[in-house]
């Protein structure tokens, strides 16, 4: 409650014990501009590894605050950021998020 999930469902609450989801968790989030993330985006940030860290990284490669969604999709499909920079080694310096995720999901 004390971050702003006053309304939650036992079955939310639950979850967001489950997966570990806590103040430090949504205060890190809060920092880096993501307020008011939806439980259930939380729960799925938490179990690909949408972390701080993570977060981070994406955005010293130029891209800025992305999406919840777009985070977990470059986790989920294994878009890094040695990914990423290997790409722009071989000229590919203008990557959206979409086509990073498109690239790994098409096996290049």
């Amino acid at each position: 409650r004390g971050v702003g999930y006053d309304k939650l469902s036992i079955d939310d609450l639950i979850s967001l014990r489950v997966h570990r989801i806590d103040e430090e968790f949504v205060k890190d989030l809060r920092e880096l501009g993501y307020r008011d993330v939806a439980s259930n985006k939380l729960v799925a940030m938490r179990i690909h590894g949408v972390d701080r860290e993570f977060i981070k990284e994406i955005e010293e490669q130029g891209y800025g605050r992305a999406p919840v969604d777009k985070l977990v999709a470059m986790r989920v499909h294994k878009v890094d950021v040695q990914f990423i920079q290997a790409m722009k080694g071989v000229g590919y310096d203008n990557l959206s998020i979409d086509d990073l995720i498109n690239l790994r999901v098409h096996y290049v």
